[in-house]
């Protein structure tokens, strides 16, 4: 420290670290510690060589022990859209298969019915597609309902009893509403009856009921 060859200004910082970091007799700490309330490391004490172990398999185990505790974070898919499975689905023996090609208008979008070979898990079957085994997910599945065998041998024909209903209905007979007729006897009688006046008013009377009638049977 002494040296009078090195400039007083370079060597200052180093005194300066000493008498901070020297530890008090009376205190038993130095004014850095008393000052940040913990150690605090010395530029010379930045980098420790810290020996490695030699022996390659302990790093390979304790590299395999770091790598076992990593877990990703699970993410949470938010916009996953839900496909619609029909309950029928795991039941049925038969199914179509949705084809996603390009197809031109008017084409079903569904190729099939083909007969289930076998239920891998709740999400894949196995399908024959034209004497072909296909794995395919219940995504582009839909359940086809056969129809059942119900054949009747030729001996036995069923007894169907039939109802013609063309039968009961008359084409020339159709009313369309109600039909408001008088007896002749009654229309006779009060013609007789009474004066020209009153005739003219009732057969009036007569036609506007009649033609009533008419519209609302043709309104009907």
């Amino acid at each position: 420290m002494c040296n009078r060859q090195v400039p007083w200004l370079e060597l200052l910082p180093t005194v300066l670290l000493g008498l901070r970091t020297c530890v008090k007799e009376d205190l038993g700490a130095s004014c850095a510690e008393m000052l940040y309330g913990t150690i605090i490391r010395v530029p010379g004490e930045f980098f420790i060589n810290i020996e490695m172990p030699a022996d390659p398999e302990v790093f390979v185990e304790k590299f395999r022990e770091h790598m076992r505790g990593l877990r990703p974070t699970p993410t949470a898919h938010h916009n996953k859209a839900r496909t619609l499975v029909l309950k029928d689905l795991y039941n049925s023996t038969h199914v179509y298969l949705r084809n996603d090609a390009v197809k031109p208008p008017l084409e079903p979008p569904f190729d099939g019915p083909y007969k289930i070979i076998k239920k891998l898990d709740d999400r894949r079957f196995v399908i024959d597609v034209n004497g072909v085994e296909k794995t395919t997910s219940i995504e582009r599945l839909k359940p086809a309902y056969t129809k059942k065998d119900d054949s009747v041998p030729d001996d036995e024909e069923p007894m169907i009893q039939s109802h013609q209903w063309g039968s009961f209905i008359d084409p020339s007979k159709k009313t369309y509403g109600k039909k408001v007729s008088f007896p002749s006897s009654t229309s006779s009688a009060l013609t007789r009856s009474l004066g020209g006046e009153w005739m003219w008013l009732f057969a009036s009377f007569l036609q506007l009921s009649r033609s009533a009638a008419a519209a609302e049977a043709a309104a009907l």
